[in-house]
C-alpha cells in the first residue's frame, strides 16, 4: 500500500472523506453538508485519485493516519485476509475471487466481522481494523501467503 499523503485533500474532502469514514451515505453527508448528493460524488472521486483508491472503502483506509485499538482476537483467518484484501481496494466480488470463496460467504464473513468490532459498514470495519495497531497481514496466524 502506498503512504498517503493526506495534506492533498482539501478541507472540504477532509471533512467527507472522515463523514464516509464514519459509515455516512452520499446522501446523508449531502444532507449534513447542505450541498447536493453528486457533490459529495465529486468530493470522494477526487480524494480517490488523490489518494489512488480505487473504491470508497480503499479510500477510508488510505486516509486513515490514528490508531483506535480494535480487537482482532475474535477474527478468523479467512475474515482478515478478507479486510486485507478490502483494504488494498478491491471490490468484494473481486476479492472473494482471490480468496476463492463465493461472494455470498464474503459478504457472511463481512457481516460477522462488522458484529464483532462493532463496526455499522464495511468502510468503518476496515478503517478500524486498519488502524488499529497491528496491521492486518501481520495477525494471518495460519500461515496462508500473505496477500500484497
Amino acid at each position: 500500500m502506498r503512504h498517503v499523503r493526506t495534506a492533498e485533500l482539501t478541507p472540504r474532502e477532509s471533512e467527507v472523506i472522515a463523514l464516509v469514514a464514519a459509515g455516512l451515505s452520499s446522501c446523508s453527508i449531502a444532507a449534513e453538508l447542505g450541498v447536493s448528493p453528486s457533490t459529495v460524488h465529486a468530493h470522494v472521486r477526487a480524494v480517490m485519485v488523490k489518494l489512488g483508491a480505487s473504491t470508497r472503502g480503499h479510500a477510508v483506509v488510505l486516509a486513515a493516519s490514528t490508531a483506535t485499538g480494535v480487537p482482532h482476537r475474535g477474527l478468523r483467518c479467512g475474515q482478515r485476509r478478507l479486510l486485507l484484501e478490502l483494504a488494498s481496494g478491491k471490490t468484494v466480488s473481486a476479492a472473494a475471487r482471490s480468496l476463492l470463496i463465493s461472494r455470498r460467504t464474503a459478504h457472511r464473513w463481512l457481516e460477522q466481522t462488522r458484529r464483532i468490532i462493532g463496526a455499522d459498514s464495511n468502510v468503518q470495519a476496515l478503517i478500524q481494523i486498519h488502524a488499529a495497531s497491528h496491521s492486518v497481514a501481520q495477525i494471518d496466524d495460519v500461515g496462508f501467503p500473505r496477500a500484497t
